[in-house]
């Protein structure tokens, strides 16, 4: 339970102002003294007046100006974009770059007022980074008096000559600068004394815990809190993770798993989170902004197909469907190129299948009037870019008054959004014009600089990376990642104030001595604001050996059992029932009498994995395709295939390519069966300008009718130098029953040789790989069923690849030099035979009788889609099988 020291709670009682160092301690504060009143039995008390110090500053009257006006206050959003024009016309000033300044200037101009550093010693020193900071001080100070605003880094200076009617009492604040100390003399010496409250609890032993790495002290600390709370569900926990900003996925990960089977049962009711996180984090990582986003890049400019589909797949639709939007994603993938914009959305969405044209519609219904309110192709104000923007998300369902169910995180996530966009709606005129990339990239910053965390109400445990004064007492507090490293924290110099200036004003960042105090101050603080407090340090970081720090050394070390491998969130809720293993790795079996679906294919894929044959083929699991520019990988296999088809229908045999080369007409044959093939594959497979850039598509299908008619020279040039042959087959199709399956089967290219043999052929575009032949799951199976369905001997199998790195042939035969580079088996080439036609019967017979197993052949699951699916690296990481 939160604790109030009792002083303080007389003040909150009373009504009088209270400032704290943060937003977060102000709303825990107010929530320790609404619990304390709800103990002692009152059901109507005062609100409290606690504030955080920057909220509290914004709530104060402005400065007066020499004529007496009085200077308005600026947004967050305002001063940033000030600071932003302001350092970029001191970087020019200066010729440097102004990118990544901003936020680094603007610090120091508020550590510069705040240490009371006089700005005319910066601008002696005459250094650049110095000329810099002086440089965006005088822009930024002209823009200020023209907008009639007060610096906000200047608050505490202006308010020094004006006490205000109701002195606030400040509370937690460790060490104050020297602008606060100065404030607070100011308003004594006018008759307007100010308290500052420190820690006022009473002392408690502190230990320490050890952990092998930041992980198992993650893990540690988690396991504490659910037994915290296990033991006493209204215990109110602190946890101090110093590098909290960078770890946070991981701590929200670790925290969901240790506490969220436990804290429903726990907790008396109400819907509670059982954490909460200090600081939140940026506005676009939460799911409503990043689908806002989305819809404003796709309106702004080109994006990649990807933020498409997302795009469609987002939770902000009413209508159409989910399965219906997923299905128009599936389609698009195969006619809009790898980046688009709304306009090429619209056409391929105006070019849908009839089977998909209604929800087309409705998709696109849409994407025209978020085009009419977004007007992206004129330049505007800021303000009247939010306004646009508002719209557009307004159309989305995108803000708190939408007609939808959503819970309470969500509502407050829009709400803040919403005061965002109300907040750049004010502003003035006077910051320029911009088109629509440079408004979304300003108000995509904005977002980012903005940093919010849900209210959650009374969590139970609260995560920081603050190890300031806490204001209330805990029940316990663990403080983590203390190494020596850290803690103390190491001297940090502002790069834009000289160190000299920084040392003589007592900057205690820049003070070795200062930092090792103040880390001292504040774990004796912390100490004394918990029942219970623990201090760790993590042994490991990655290779790295740590050290605990220094100031660790009062605190006795205790052994802290380590948690248990299985303590994550799956673990627990296996552990929580009893698991029976049930193998089940037999599907259902495949009709005879109906061909195999893919034909080849399904022999190949239960010749990589029997469980992808059977997903892939007979679950349809196949993978989405994805937008590639200019020709597809199947266009390209299908163009090469066919225009090789009509090139040996003119030749038929070798002789009739050596007459062709004799008479200088296999360069002419080759690029009319190309551009023949060019015409029925590819042209043929427009949409009428789906996405209205046919003109981009003509150019890319020109560079391929040339580079197809180079490989098929090459590849003829190799044919060349083979021993007589005829072209027996060509695209032949077969069907055949092996195994009980029957296989319909489609021959790329038979050749009859001399000797009455023959040679199966098969065309890839692909890459040149070595097929394994002389192995019990072959890499290639496909020719091992062609071998089945030729008609007499056959003597060689080979694989033609056309590649512009090589054409080549790769393959197997009863002899060398069967076909150019190709060798013979090792053994008897009889008895090979009839090990590929047990090969292939046993795959089929497999595939036939429902076999799903997960059985991947090596580096099968390189190129596979199904890993989620068939859970690989369970049954690795398994070694009893167990699921």
């Amino acid at each position: 339970m939160l604790e109030l020291a009792p002083d303080l709670e007389a003040i909150l009682t009373t009504g009088q102002p209270v400032v704290v160092p943060t937003a977060q301690r102000a709303a825990a504060l107010r929530l320790g003294f609404a619990t304390r009143q709800l103990r002692q039995g009152r059901r109507a008390f005062r609100t409290p007046d606690v504030q955080s110090l920057s909220g509290w500053l914004r709530g104060q009257p402005g400065a007066t100006a020499a004529t007496g006006a009085v200077l308005r206050r600026l947004g967050a959003s305002e001063e940033w974009l000030l600071w932003r024009e302001a350092v970029g016309e001191a970087a020019a000033r200066l010729s440097l770059p102004a990118a990544g300044l901003v936020d680094a200037v603007r610090q120091s101009a508020a550590l510069l007022y705040e240490w009371r550093i006089s700005p005319t010693a910066v601008r002696q020193s005459g250094t650049p980074e110095a000329l810099l900071l002086s440089h965006s001080l005088d822009a930024i100070e002209a823009r200020l008096a023209d907008l009639g605003a007060a610096a906000p880094w200047r608050a505490l200076q202006d308010l020094a000559a004006e006490p205000p009617r109701r002195a606030p009492v400040f509370a937690g604040f460790a060490q104050p600068t020297p602008a606060r100390r100065t404030l607070l003399e100011a308003w004594s010496q006018r008759g307007t004394p100010v308290q500052e409250l420190a820690c006022a609890f009473g002392g408690t032993s502190g230990r320490r815990a050890a952990a092998a790495d930041p992980a198992a002290e993650l893990a540690l600390i988690a396991r504490w809190c659910r037994e915290r709370l296990q033991a006493a569900p209204t215990a109110r926990l602190l946890v101090i993770v110093p590098d909290l900003a960078r770890r946070q996925s991981e701590v929200r990960r670790v925290f969901d798993a240790a506490l969220d089977p436990d804290y429903p049962r726990m907790c008396v009711g109400g819907d509670v989170a059982p954490y909460a996180v200090e600081g939140g984090q940026s506005l676009p990582n939460y799911a409503p902004i990043a689908a806002g986003l989305g819809t404003l890049r796709l309106l702004a400019a080109d994006v990649e197909f990807a933020e498409v589909s997302q795009w469609l797949r987002g939770g902000f639709w009413l209508q159409p469907q989910a399965s219906r939007r997923a299905m128009l994603d599936a389609w698009l993938r195969t006619v809009v190129p790898p980046r688009l914009n709304a306009r090429q959305l619209l056409q391929a969405l105006r070019a849908a299948p009839p089977a998909l044209l209604a929800h087309a519609d409705e998709v696109a219904a849409l994407v025209l009037r978020l085009q009419e309110a977004f007007a992206g192709g004129s330049r505007a104000t800021l303000a009247t870019w939010s306004g646009r923007f508002a719209q557009v998300l307004m159309l989305c369902g995108l803000h708190v008054g939408a007609a939808r169910q959503r819970d309470s995180r969500e509502q407050q996530v829009l709400q803040r959004l919403d005061e965002l966009l109300q907040e750049c709606a004010a502003l003035p005129g006077g910051l320029g014009t911009f088109d629509a990339m440079a408004a979304l990239a300003v108000f995509t910053r904005l977002l980012a600089r903005t940093r919010f965390e849900p209210a959650t109400g009374d969590a139970p445990v609260t995560i920081t990376a603050s190890l300031a004064d806490p204001v209330l007492r805990y029940d316990g507090i663990w403080a983590s990642g203390l190494h020596a490293g850290t803690l103390p924290q190491r001297a940090r110099f502002d790069p834009f104030i000289p160190v000299s200036l920084q040392r003589q004003a007592g900057v205690i960042a820049a003070d070795a001595a200062a930092l090792v105090s103040q880390a001292e101050q504040a774990l004796s603080i912390l100490c004394r604001s918990s029942q219970e407090f623990i201090v760790s340090a993590p042994a490991h970081a990655e290779d790295l050996e740590l050290a605990a720090s220094p100031l660790l050394a009062p605190y006795a070390l205790e052994a802290y059992p380590a948690p248990c491998a299985a303590e994550g969130l799956p673990h627990l809720i296996r552990a929580s029932r009893r698991m029976e293993a049930f193998v089940d790795d037999t599907g259902a079996a495949w009709p005879e009498a109906v061909p195999l679906p893919a034909g080849t294919r399904a022999i190949e894929l239960q010749s990589r994995c029997p469980f992808r044959a059977y997903a892939q083929l007979r679950l349809r699991a196949e993978p989405l395709e994805s937008p590639v520019p200019g020709i597809t990988p199947r266009e390209r296999g299908r163009m090469l295939h066919r225009a090789l088809e009509l090139l040996w229908q003119r030749l038929r045999d070798s002789s009739g390519l050596a007459a062709a080369r004799a008479n200088q007409a296999q360069v002419q044959w080759v690029e009319e069966c190309v551009a023949q093939a060019g015409s029925e594959i590819l042209h043929g497979s427009d949409l009428p300008d789906a996405t209205g850039l046919l003109e981009l598509r003509r150019a890319a299908i020109a560079r391929e009718l040339g580079r197809a008619a180079r490989l098929i020279n090459t590849l003829c040039d190799l044919e060349a130098s083979r021993a007589p042959f005829v072209v027996h087959e060509l695209e032949t199709k077969h069907r055949v029953r092996i195994g009980g399956a029957l296989i319909d089967v489609r021959v790329d290219r038979m050749d009859r040789l001399d000797d009455g043999t023959q040679v199966i052929l098969d065309y890839k575009s692909g890459r040149a790989v070595t097929p394994d032949w002389e192995v019990e799951r072959t890499t290639h199976p496909q020719l091992l069923v062609y071998l089945l369905a030729a008609a007499a001997p056959v003597s060689a199998l080979a694989v033609a690849h056309l590649d512009p790195k090589s054409v080549v042939f790769k393959g197997i035969a009863d002899a060398d030099l069967r076909l150019p580079g190709v060798k013979a088996v090792d053994g008897n080439w009889s008895r090979q035979l009839e090990a590929w036609n047990e090969q292939v019967v046993r795959l089929a017979s497999d595939f036939v009788r429902g076999d799903a197993r997960v059985a991947p052949m090596d580096k099968a699951c390189d190129y596979c889609h199904l890993h989620a699916f068939c859970r690989i690296a369970d049954v690795d990481s398994d070694p009893e099988g167990q699921p």
